[in-house]
């Protein structure tokens, strides 16, 4: 009987340690939230960083603009042309 008893509890320990291993810690829900609450975090300043960058693109696209237009467009000085004749007389009385 006395052995009966020790082999009993014997078995009883390891059968409680051995579940005890085998248990998987659940998550709380708290945990769920703080996960989707930081990635919802992270996309949203994802999201703020894309339309302030498309936002400071346009603003430079139009301070460019503003400036080659108060700077004129055509800046290259050309010559006038030459005063022309007004009939080619000249050039017809020499060839008779």
């Amino acid at each position: 009987m006395k052995k009966l008893l020790q082999i009993s509890s014997i078995l009883s320990i390891i059968f409680f340690t051995a579940c005890e291993s085998k248990k998987q810690q659940i998550p709380s829900v708290d945990h769920f939230f703080q996960l989707k609450k930081e990635q919802a975090k992270l996309e949203k300043i994802q999201s703020c960083k894309r339309d302030a960058i498309s936002e400071a693109e346009t603003q430079v696209d139009k301070l460019i603009d503003r400036w080659i237009k108060d700077q004129g467009a055509d800046t290259i000085n050309f010559p006038r042309k030459p005063a022309r004749p007004r009939s080619p007389e000249h050039l017809i009385k020499k060839g008779n």
